[in-house]
């Protein structure tokens, strides 16, 4: 894939409801890039509030709200990709260029504000990696399904997007998706990257 690279100056090009795949350069980033047969480690959704960007997300520490542009100075290592919804039909031409369902989706993540990170999510999902039992259980394909624990990163925003209108990867759970699942969604498309 051709990056095409934006600086702060031009964070504005990122829109309401974007979602954000980074790729760390971490152990930990480097075992999630492995298990999920990609580039991303983590995923979070672009949001305005009046003028300000903020990225909304499910991190180790919880699910949090924080300016998109601190966020960007805070990880020179990693680099964030910006994903569009490209869903026929969906985009509105207003002002910031935003997608019917961003409303809905940015709702949903900003809801889980405050809430704990998913680890029995993400545990659940990465047993399922593991050789024998990955033969043994059936795929997780059901999107009602719940596991009934809070969400991790790229689950949160699968379940946002699918509460908006959009299922980003249509044959599989959110609580299976993973942040390269994402990236490979017919429903996604990569915009730029940002830097600092």
């Amino acid at each position: 894939m051709q990056r095409r690279y934006v600086s702060l100056s031009g964070l504005s090009a990122v829109r309401h409801g974007d979602v954000l795949l980074f790729r760390g350069g971490g152990p930990l980033s480097r075992v999630i890039r492995g298990a999920g047969r990609g580039e991303y480690s983590h995923a979070g959704m672009a949001a305005y509030w009046h003028l300000d960007l903020f990225l909304l997300e499910v991190r180790w520490i919880g699910a949090r709200v924080t300016l998109l542009e601190r966020e960007v100075r805070r990880r020179p290592a990693d680099t964030i990709d910006v994903y569009r919804v490209t869903q026929p039909g969906m985009i509105q031409p207003d002002c910031i260029g935003w997608w019917d369902g961003a409303k809905d989706a940015v709702r949903v993540m900003r809801r889980l504000a405050g809430e704990h990170y998913g680890w029995r999510s993400l545990a659940r999902t990465a047993v399922r990696h593991l050789p024998l039992i990955r033969c043994i259980l059936p795929p997780l394909v059901d999107d009602a399904m719940t596991n009934g624990h809070a969400p991790y990163c790229s689950q949160a925003v699968a379940y946002a997007l699918r509460a908006a209108g959009v299922d980003p990867v249509p044959n599989l759970a959110d609580q299976a998706t993973e942040p390269s699942d994402l990236a490979r969604s017919a429903h996604l498309a990569y915009q730029f990257t940002l830097r600092p």
